[in-house]
């Protein structure tokens, strides 16, 4: 075989081997990519204790509502809270309230738990990670979670605000609780969004009022 047949030869074979010439010996790239964790946060509640989307692994639905120590409307929704809590618990919803307002610390928000009898975990988010992902802005708003963190639901609680400060007295349409129950039959939110009423969340711009309580 001549020199230059057995130069032809060579690169023949080299294409063949590399992976541009050879597919099954190309490495697989997309082995290479690691996904983030769709919930990848650490909070700990006004307890001290840390949670992580770990637990909603074995949840049927995850609701977070956010609330604010100072804010009326939103406490106005405690007993509504608290009705929900205890009557779809069982039925394997978990439950967390969270406080998004870098000024409201743990002692305050463990007091504000005491007071308006929230017996459930209530998540202090100063860096607004929970708030952020969900796109609340305002207290009281809701949020439904599947097990996996896609959003089902987020708004109020009803539609008894019309307006900051204007509310009506009858005629109070539930949202929440509809939502919760479509989710738990496995049926499509009929309406999935609706605009929460209440007080605006502070921007992680803007400095505390106070300094947060520990």
């Amino acid at each position: 075989m001549s020199v230059t047949a057995r130069l032809i030869l060579g690169v023949f074979v080299g294409l063949l081997l590399s992976p541009v010439g050879n597919p099954a010996a190309a490495p697989d790239r997309r082995t290479e990519k690691t996904e983030a964790p769709a919930w990848d946060f650490s909070l700990p509640d006004a307890e001290g204790r840390k949670h992580t989307a770990q637990e909603w692994t074995t949840a049927r639905a995850v609701v977070l509502f956010f609330i604010a120590t100072e804010c009326p409307i939103s406490n106005r929704y405690a007993p509504d809270i608290n009705r929900l809590v205890a009557a779809y618990t069982p039925q394997g919803v978990v439950f967390y309230g969270v406080h998004s307002d870098p000024g409201v610390g743990a002692v305050a928000a463990r007091q504000h738990a005491r007071d308006y009898g929230f017996n459930f975990p209530v998540l202090l988010d100063p860096a607004q990670i929970l708030a952020g992902r969900t796109e609340a802005s305002v207290t009281p708003t809701a949020v439904i979670l599947s097990p996996a963190g896609e959003r089902l639901y987020k708004g109020r609680i009803d539609n008894r605000n019309l307006d900051f400060g204007t509310y009506r007295n009858a005629g109070v349409k539930p949202d929440l609780q509809p939502a919760l129950d479509a989710v738990l039959a496995g049926r499509p939110v009929a309406q999935p969004f609706t605009k929460a009423i209440g007080c605006a969340l502070p921007s992680l711009a803007e400095p505390p009022t106070s300094p947060p309580a520990q």
